[in-house]
């Protein structure tokens, strides 16, 4: 809930606590109408004295020292970030920060929660995202653990919420040995090996993959730019009472929010040189055959000199899978092990959406924390893969 002094409608608003004495509990509520941001703040002082002299009374009167929301605040600062790390620290913050604590419409104290108090909170998660309702009744279940277990609570309301089915991932991410295996196959492939490292380091969809050129790339600066994608429109025209399907491919801006510029790390960039001169064998050969129209100033090219198509780079990941043999993954599995390799690092959702090209946050959070339940095997996982034994992959 907002509690700040903030600008609708052509005026200012407030958002206040109040508190019932009579049954303490703590509602919100908006209050507009203010002509400026002074008077809004004015207002709100007095607003907020008046709850700090009621909370307080009620506590001393219970003996109870948080309201529910304070608790959730407590907890995470005492107890989860001091304990957690990684993909569990950066996803446990998101769902308590960003999914709980705003739809929690009626604050109470700690000691008169009860299981339907929770329930009521989990069921308008489960509106934000297919993956909400989930992880906010597991780390509810965290929550109310450590409460009942240093005395907060007196009952033990675990076991008396509803349960919410767990979602099943359905991103496949090959294991850390296997990855292993993977790359190291790869890299005797000097076609394909630029593809899977863009994928795997950069977090590139197949179509941006396609779309790079030799002037997106700074070395200097380590950094390369995301401004267009190579994707193929599928098309069914009806003519002469038959159907005629079609697939024609061309270039477009990314997807929203994709426009972005991406640190890289210095083995892409040792691979994009390698690439570079490959291709001008190609585009040499292509040309001694009398062939035009080549697309010299793209990375992603086949052995006609024209831009891949996402079949090609799909198939050829195929290929070395099985030689690796490892299961056979997409190229888009590899953007989701760029992901998960962020949030194992305990990267921010907020940054790893901008860097995923995603539109929001909660994109990032729906897509991944699934992949994490499962058990997926990613932590230090860069120390120990190719290319080059890379320590870190640097992204900024």
């Amino acid at each position: 809930m907002n509690t700040d002094v903030y600008f609708k409608d052509q005026d200012w608003h407030i958002c206040i606590k109040k508190v019932n004495t009579r049954n303490f509990t703590i509602t919100y509520e908006e209050k507009g109408g203010y002509k400026s941001k002074e008077a809004a703040w004015k207002v709100k002082e007095q607003y907020d004295q008046t709850y700090a002299e009621n909370i307080k009374k009620i506590k001393e009167m219970t003996n109870i020292r948080f309201t529910f929301t304070e608790y959730l605040k407590y907890w995470l600062e005492e107890y989860f970030y001091k304990i957690t790390e990684g993909a569990t620290l950066a996803l446990g913050r998101w769902t308590v920060e960003k999914i709980i604590l705003p739809h929690v419409y009626q604050d109470i104290l700690l000691g008169y929660v009860t299981a339907a108090y929770i329930d009521d909170i989990i069921d308008r998660c489960k509106k934000v995202c297919p993956s909400a309702g989930e992880m906010s009744y597991k780390y509810m279940r965290n929550i109310l653990k450590t409460a009942y277990t240093y005395g907060y609570l007196k009952t033990d309301l675990r076991e008396s919420l509803t349960p919410v089915n767990r979602q099943i991932p359905q991103i496949r991410i090959l294991a850390k040995p296997q990855l292993k295996l993977m790359l190291e196959e790869a890299s005797k492939h000097p076609s394909n090996y630029f593809e899977i490292l863009a994928g795997t380091f950069l977090g590139l969809r197949s179509g941006e993959i396609l779309g790079l050129k030799y002037s997106d790339f700074d070395e200097k600066e380590k950094t390369v730019r995301i401004s267009r994608q190579y994707t193929t429109n599928y098309a069914l025209a009806e003519c002469n009472d038959s159907y005629t399907f079609t697939a024609t491919r061309k270039e477009k801006s990314p997807k929203a929010n994709s426009y972005r510029l991406l640190k890289a790390p210095d083995f892409i960039f040792e691979e994009l040189k390698k690439r570079k001169k490959l291709n001008k064998e190609i585009i040499k050969k292509c040309k001694a055959k009398g062939m035009t129209d080549l697309d010299e100033q793209y990375v992603s090219i086949s052995a006609m000199g024209k831009r891949k198509s996402r079949g090609t780079s799909a198939a050829c990941l195929k290929r070395i899978c099985n030689y690796a043999g490892v299961p056979a993954v997409s190229m888009h599995s590899l953007r989701h092990l760029f992901a998960t390799l962020l949030l194992e690092e305990g990267t921010n959702l907020e940054y790893i959406a901008r860097l995923m090209g995603h539109s929001s946050p909660m994109t990032t959070f729906n897509i991944y924390c699934g992949v994490f339940e499962a058990g997926s095997d990613t932590r230090d996982l860069l120390e120990t893969m190719t290319p080059f034994n890379c320590s870190r992959l640097e992204v900024g």
